[in-house]
């Protein structure tokens, strides 16, 4: 690396560097990764916390920092998904408690993580598009997905496909790095929320709101008021339909919109 310890790294060389050897962490790191290691330290002192921090849940078997760095092994090409590796547990120690039966948890730490990676990549100089994409999917990284379509669309809702695809892929190299006994269990889960995820995708392209048998018109003629809430409610219509919760029939939808409405 050409590079010394005195010398300010830019964000270009970090993402070099993580292209080159980032993922190439090992348990008996050689000389070249310890010095690698080392000026990452430097350049980010607040990673280094992470060395050594024992996690004490079953759920791992290697420290915060040995943890990062097998899941920067199952990296692919990517460098937002290597970028979101590297940080997305850098506020664990700030968030550790432990239990009655001496078990760690790290509540909150998504959060905590996204806050110092955010001041990390400013300090860095990254560009604003990248600072907002990996700090979101460090954000969101150890949020609960549920295996159902209703979440799923939720998910795309928020992130868009791509990066809902790319959260998937960070929890695809996260449980990589944590107890070897359970990867199998939790990356056929990840497989399975791609497959709903493929799915639903391939639903909401066939059905719009548009292709609802009721419209805007109809709901204000049934109570409704004109504003936000018109398109809410068809956009929930259309969920329950594309999710096969109701057939797209004008008498069925303006039932249950009718319901709604009298719920609120």
């Amino acid at each position: 690396m050409n590079c010394n310890h005195d010398i300010p790294i830019s964000a270009a060389c970090i993402i070099k560097e993580l292209e080159l050897r980032g993922w190439e962490f090992t348990q008996g790191q050689n000389l070249e990764m310890d010095n690698w290691q080392h000026i990452l330290f430097t350049v980010v002192p607040e990673l280094k916390t992470m060395c050594g921090f024992q996690q004490n849940n079953p759920y791992h078997v290697y420290d915060v920092w040995q943890h990062t760095a097998a899941a920067l092994r199952a990296a692919g090409d990517d460098p937002v998904v290597a970028l979101t590796i590297l940080f997305h547990d850098i506020g664990k120690p700030e968030c550790y408690t432990e239990d009655e039966d001496g078990r760690g948890h790290f509540y909150g730490h998504g959060p905590v993580s996204a806050r110092i990676t955010n001041q990390v990549m400013k300090r860095l100089k990254f560009d604003e598009e990248t600072i907002d994409t990996v700090v979101e999917l460090v954000r969101y990284h150890d949020s609960d997905l549920h295996e159902k379509r209703r979440s799923i669309r939720t998910w795309l809702d928020r992130l868009g496909e791509k990066q809902f695809r790319r959260l998937l892929e960070v929890r695809r190299c996260d449980v990589s790095g944590q107890n070897p006994a359970c990867l199998a269990e939790r990356l056929a889960r990840i497989h399975r929320l791609e497959a709903l995820l493929d799915e639903v995708v391939e639903q909401t392209g066939q059905f719009h709101i548009k292709d609802l048998d009721i419209n805007g018109s109809d709901l204000i003629q049934i109570g409704y008021t004109p504003g936000s809430s018109i398109g809410s409610t068809l956009s929930k219509l259309a969920d329950q339909v594309v999710e096969g919760v109701m057939e797209n029939k004008r008498d069925i939808l303006l039932r249950e919109a009718g319901r709604w409405l009298i719920r609120e």
